[in-house]
């Protein structure tokens, strides 16, 4: 696999919808035009979703009047969004030499947006242990399904994220990981992402074959020992050395073997000669997008 999405100047937006979760794409300017036409749709769609986040409640409640239960709609509050802004300075190697790939001090994101009040909280707090499950239970589904975060109970009646509705996304984005699958094997890329290797290796980094691989290995070790806000002494800071370690090797091998550079010219050369071939298609998409 190639490269994580750059962090530089990414913007991911995280919806909080009448206890469901979804998530957008990572926005990456430099990913190539049939990304962008995701990227549109994206923004396109979380805002018409913020519109029929009020509707959704809507039918929770009569969702949950069928099942016993008397749920008062939120609608000022049943939409939550909380963007996800990474710095700009995300990426270079000052920034890296202090905080790593931002992994364990969590400093590549910042959260806006209140928690809204739930308009149900006072009768919650009414309620036996046994009457709160069987309530959960019908709004959110079964135990095993409130622990994955599945779309479940009445609140999975009633809400399905845009990027799952859409059948035409799913499609584009198959195409893309269809087209970065294609990009891994490119010989460029290639022989750009020995050199990296090699330069790593060099470095004393002999246990990552890619980028993504060296983000995901310290990404592991912060979920082991609990996440960025959780780590104790005197692990957090042993963690964060092996971090910086790595982000520092990964950000100086990424400049001497051009690999970064050469990712982005390969997908973009691809995903150009994809949409000059589908555009008529892929406008066409577009055309049924809603107006939000």
């Amino acid at each position: 696999m190639g490269r994580a999405t750059p962090l530089v100047a990414a913007l991911a937006t995280v919806v909080v919808l009448a206890g469901c979760t979804s998530t957008a794409s990572t926005r990456d300017d430099a990913a190539g035009p049939l990304s962008a036409y995701l990227w549109e749709f994206a923004e396109v769609s979380i805002a018409q979703d913020e519109a029929q986040a009020v509707a959704a409640e809507e039918q929770v409640a009569v969702c949950m009047k069928e099942q016993g239960f008397d749920y008062v709609p939120n609608p000022a509050g049943s939409w939550q969004s909380t963007i996800y802004q990474v710095p700009a300075e995300v990426g270079t190697e000052a920034w890296v030499a202090e905080h790593g790939y931002g992994l364990v001090d969590g400093s590549t994101i910042s959260t806006s947006g209140p928690v809204p009040d739930d308009p149900n909280a006072a009768a919650l707090a009414t309620m036996s242990p046994a009457e709160l499950d069987a309530w959960n239970t019908a709004l959110r589904g079964d135990a095993a399904a409130q622990a994955s975060g599945e779309a479940a109970g009445c609140t999975g009646a009633a809400v399905q994220p845009w990027f799952i509705r859409d059948k035409g996304y799913q499609q584009w984005q198959d195409e893309v990981s269809a087209l970065d699958a294609q990009a891994d094997d490119d010989p460029t890329y290639v022989a750009a992402l020995t050199a990296w290797a090699d330069c790593m290796a060099a470095a004393g980094q002999v246990d990552v074959a890619t980028p993504s691989a060296a983000q995901q290995s310290i990404q592991a070790q912060v979920d082991a020992a609990g996440g960025p806000l959780a780590i104790p002494e005197p692990r957090r800071s042993e963690l964060l050395a092996e971090e910086i370690a790595m982000a520092t090797a990964d950000t100086r091998c990424d400049a001497s073997s051009g690999l970064s550079d050469t990712r982005s010219e390969v997908v973009e050369r691809l995903q150009t000669a994809f949409v000059e071939e589908h555009r008529a298609e892929l406008d066409a998409w577009r055309e049924t997008w809603a107006t939000p």
